[in-house]
């Protein structure tokens, strides 16, 4: 299946998207059947973006929106800390929103289920878990606080995810048909593909 997102406008099984459904943001799928798309010329495969430049936008303003990101707070206008906060969800939600598109297809497809649910698992009780206790303590007293330090940390995790996702090349165009999680024997002999 491939799923379009409203902003594609694409074509599916020879009917263009009405703007009413891309309008209200719902989703349109094909089904790929077992026939290739060159013997179904009415049905296109489409992918309507990349999730690692994405994920890497995301990193990188969370990495400098933490710094104006308690200066807005500190205004106390209401305003303000709307925009504060509006825009922190921006890149959070650019870094969440691929975030299973971009996990899932790590792995091969034999392999897939497990290796993102135990990532993603510790990942968030090692990583996840402590990071309110420790913005807490890096925080300081209430009535003296340094939101400084809180930024930094956020900071360093914002660039910790930046190495992360820039090890891995992009997982749109991997081919999922070529597993390379699977053990194939070959005669006698397994070999790991």
């Amino acid at each position: 299946m491939c799923g379009h997102t409203p902003r594609c406008g694409a074509v599916v099984l020879g009917h263009t998207t009405p703007p009413s459904v891309r309008a209200a943001g719902r989703h349109t799928r094909t089904v790929d059947g077992a026939a290739p798309h060159g013997d179904r010329p009415h049905v296109r495969r489409h992918n309507c973006g990349a999730r690692r430049p994405v994920y890497l936008f995301g990193a990188v303003g969370v990495c400098v929106w933490g710094f104006v990101f308690f200066g807005l707070l500190d205004t106390q206008s209401f305003a303000l800390v709307v925009v504060a906060v509006t825009v922190g969800l921006l890149f959070h939600g650019a870094m969440y929103g691929p975030q299973a598109a971009f996990l899932s297809e790590l792995f091969g497809t034999k392999a897939r289920y497990s290796g993102v649910s135990v990532g993603y698992q510790l990942a968030s009780v090692v990583a996840g878990a402590p990071a309110p206790l420790i913005a807490v303590a890096l925080l300081g007293s209430l009535t003296d606080p340094n939101p400084m330090r809180v930024s930094i940390y956020l900071a360093v995790c914002a660039v910790i995810t930046l190495v992360a996702v820039l090890s891995y090349g992009e997982t749109r165009t991997r081919d999922l048909a070529e597993d390379k999680a699977i053990v194939t024997k070959r005669g006698r002999s397994a070999t790991r593909v």
